[in-house]
């Protein structure tokens, strides 16, 4: 005869992960996600820092002064935290105008000439 088995009211077993591990893995998240934070603050930092467009956009301003007469050369200015100083050099029997630029926090130095054009 065959026996019957008698199914019994239990609940199944689920498998799950202990707290240890899930506290484990949250850590793990964590951490990536504070090198990952570090990494883009460091890099938008870096791009703030080499951008110059302010400071070129004030020295063709300078220029666009110079040509209307509205400033003299020699000319010296402190700007923020940059130090600008035009000078007239001529080279050649050719008038320049040498622009230069000197940010006194990072030293980054900028300089532009611009050749003299009398109409």
């Amino acid at each position: 005869m065959k026996s019957l088995k008698l199914q019994s009211n239990k609940p199944k077993k689920l498998n799950a992960s202990t707290i240890i591990e899930t506290l484990v893995a949250s850590v793990i998240i964590v951490i990536i996600f504070t090198i990952a934070s570090l990494t883009l603050n460091n890099i938008s930092q870096g791009l703030v820092k080499k951008d110059t467009s302010a400071i070129d956009n004030h020295l063709t301003r300078l220029m666009y002064l110079h040509k209307n007469n509205k400033i003299e050369i020699p000319y010296q200015e402190d700007i923020e935290e940059w130090e600008i100083n035009i000078r007239s050099e001529l080279i050649n029997n050719i008038s320049y105008f040498i622009v230069d630029a000197t940010n006194n926090q990072t030293k980054k130095k900028i300089q532009k000439t611009y050749i003299d054009v009398d109409i």
